[in-house]
């Protein structure tokens, strides 16, 4: 297209949408003011509103309604602690073989070992939070592997964060399912 002819498509849109925006005016206003005989004259100042008659004010009920009793707070349930965990007797762990990606549950007692391949899984102590916070498990688990040069694990796995504290292992993922 040439520089003339791009200016005179420019122009010629700008003049239709002048054109579209002028007719369009009066439309707006029309819309937005009511007719002269729909609008109710403003109020005198001087005047006051009429009293309603005297017939069509309810007369006072007999008996009065007994009085709201007065606003008692429900008693407060009592909230554990934030700290507070629970112990308990059972770890369950998943385990993930990083090469043929078969994932296993492995359930522990605490105190107890369990194998998984390589891997030997000992759970020192599992935990779990009261009904009354947000759930959460943590145990205390030491991993070795039994082929030399592998790493270990010795500490706290939590369910809900398990990037926190993890085994980096090249072959095994492990990671806290619960503990019942």
């Amino acid at each position: 297209m040439r520089p003339q002819e791009q200016r005179f498509f420019v122009s010629s849109f700008q003049k239709r949408s002048l054109l579209l925006f002028f007719l369009l005016i009066p439309f707006c206003a029309r819309a937005q003011t009511p007719p002269a005989d729909e609008v109710p004259p403003p109020p005198k100042i001087d005047e006051a509103p009429p009293a309603p008659p005297a017939e069509e004010v309810p007369p006072p009920p007999a008996e009065q309604a007994p009085a709201p009793p007065p606003n008692v707070p429900a008693p407060k349930q009592e909230m554990s602690p934030p700290d507070s965990w629970q112990p308990r007797t059972q770890a369950t762990v998943r385990v993930m073989n990083k090469i043929d990606s078969t994932v296993q549950s492995v359930s522990v007692p605490v105190g107890g070992t369990a194998k998984y391949e390589s891997l030997t899984i000992r759970v020192s102590g599992c935990y779990v939070r009261p009904p009354d916070l947000p759930a959460d498990a943590a145990a205390h688990l030491t991993i070795t592997d039994s082929r030399p040069g592998q790493p270990g694990f010795d500490a706290w796995m939590l369910k809900n964060e398990p990037a926190l504290n993890m085994l980096e292992h090249p072959v095994y993922d492990v990671q806290l399912a619960g503990c019942a």
